[in-house]
């Protein structure tokens, strides 16, 4: 695949072991189609029950468009229809403006993408979008030193100073408690952004750890069939920007494997 413009430097594709994402998140929005909510989604549910044979209906958050991945507008009794696998680890949701699917064990993109396809491919036969108004894919990056073998090393030692500048400062460092911080990038000229939500939290076991929730998203407008192709170029700018908010400390404790 030819290169693209990134504000990111190019560096090989890794797999880190433990898997740092705690949550990954593909959405699709859509102009509101009422047949979705007006009624159950039976023809749908036959083209997605094979992968995803749990089904449940739930009340949601509308979204609105242009504005950060699962920013609530307001609470409308949208209906929701979940679509889940078996051990409830994967959930295709879909509503009257938005398609999306969520997971809690990511492995590989090559392993996500096949779920986001299928969802995508049942929605334009059932339903037939006029077009697509937004893609986003979101990221939940959590890093726990204990689970790396890297308890006691500082902050400073294992991330981007560009973007952690208080837990670099010699003196400040060692006594931050509490930090976050939000950011919004322009990736290119095709109106694609990136929301970064980062900072210390503090996780299982009353362990200080951080927190890279990265939002990657595009308002351009797009015909359904080349939705994916959106995808793969906001996967791209992920790996890009991980791998650039990490230092080599880091992800050498990650156990990195070069993807082919």
């Amino acid at each position: 695949m030819a290169d693209f413009a990134s504000p990111f430097p190019k560096s090989p594709r890794k797999i880190f072991t433990p898997n740092p994402i705690v949550m990954a998140l593909a959405q699709v929005q859509f102009p509101t189609i009422l047949a979705i909510s007006g009624e159950s989604p039976v023809a749908f549910q036959e083209l997605v029950r094979q992968k995803f044979p749990i089904f449940r209906e739930r009340q949601g958050m509308t979204f609105q468009s242009g504005q950060p991945l699962l920013t609530p507008v307001s609470q409308l009794g949208i209906r929701v229809y979940d679509f889940a696998l078996p051990d409830g680890t994967l959930t295709l949701s879909l509503a009257q403006d938005f398609l999306s699917v969520q997971t809690s064990q990511y492995e590989t993109w090559n392993v996500f993408r096949p779920y986001l396809e299928l969802g995508i491919r049942a929605l334009i036969d059932v339903y037939k979008p006029s077009f697509i108004s937004r893609v986003g894919l979101r990221y939940q990056n959590l890093i726990v030193r204990s689970k790396l073998g890297l308890e006691g090393v500082a902050w400073k030692e294992l991330l981007n100073p560009t973007i952690t500048a208080e837990l670099h400062d010699e003196d400040i460092g060692p006594h931050v408690l509490e930090r976050f911080s939000n950011l919004t990038l322009k990736l290119n000229n095709n109106n694609e952004r990136l929301t970064i939500n980062h900072g210390l939290v503090i996780g299982e076991n009353n362990e200080q750890s951080y927190l890279i929730d990265a939002d990657f998203y595009s308002g351009q407008t797009v015909e359904p069939d080349h939705a994916i192709q959106s995808f793969e170029l906001l996967k791209r700018h992920s790996g890009r920007f991980f791998r650039w908010s990490i230092s080599r400390a880091l992800a050498d404790g990650m156990e990195p494997r070069l993807l082919e």
